[in-house]
């Protein structure tokens, strides 16, 4: 079935900040010049210019996720400490627990300064309250097994990961409605924190 022009998929101002969105994204594969980093970008920038918001949004948490992974090597290596020794990239643990890599990275960044204490609040919120249920809970919960998954408050999924199993236009117009947004808080943290891994990487 032919893929239909963004013009007739969403109202005038989302097609405007669709297209905002791929000329940031397409702004970093650019500068952020490397085989697995320009391959994601492309993704995300294809999965936008023909509509398809939720494969954009995924592909976007994903590259996030290696992002921050790079620029904790980078920052590893500020430290002279060995990028490839499994002791440093290991689980990161406070009080004793360990926590995801992902947090445990923006927690150290945050104890090191540097990411501002606010900032590492909105990307772990945002990490946890999106990216986690749409990678782990919602092929769940649209799946043929599909269970009736609550996975917490302040989540803007739950609006529709409590939804009947089936009820696909709905969920379409959540992602529609919250897709640009998240990808707008992505694409802005990397492009703040990009000139660590471009300069010193």
């Amino acid at each position: 079935m032919p893929i239909r022009p963004l013009e007739k998929q969403f109202e005038p101002k989302k097609v405007a900040e669709i297209k905002k969105l791929q000329k940031e994204y397409e702004n970093l594969r650019l500068t952020l010049k490397g085989g697995s980093a320009g391959y994601m970008i492309s993704g995300i920038t294809r999965s936008l210019e023909t509509g398809i918001l939720i494969g954009a949004l995924s592909l976007a948490f994903s590259f996030l996720d290696m992002f921050v992974h790079d620029l904790l090597i980078v920052h590893y290596r500020e430290e002279d400490l060995d990028g490839d020794n499994p002791r440093d990239m290991g689980p990161v643990r406070f009080s004793g627990q360990s926590i995801l890599p992902f947090e445990g990275y923006i927690h150290k960044f945050r104890l090191d300064h540097l990411i501002e204490e606010k900032e590492a609040k909105e990307i772990l919120l945002l990490y946890r309250n999106i990216g986690i249920p749409l990678h782990h809970v919602l092929s769940r919960r649209i799946g043929r097994y599909g269970s009736p998954l609550i996975i917490g408050q302040d989540n803007l999924l739950d609006r529709f990961l409590t939804r009947n199993i089936g009820d696909l236009h709905q969920i379409e117009e959540m992602i529609e409605d919250y897709a640009t947004e998240c990808l707008q808080k992505i694409v802005s943290f990397i492009q703040k924190h990009q000139g660590v891994i471009k300069n010193r990487g």
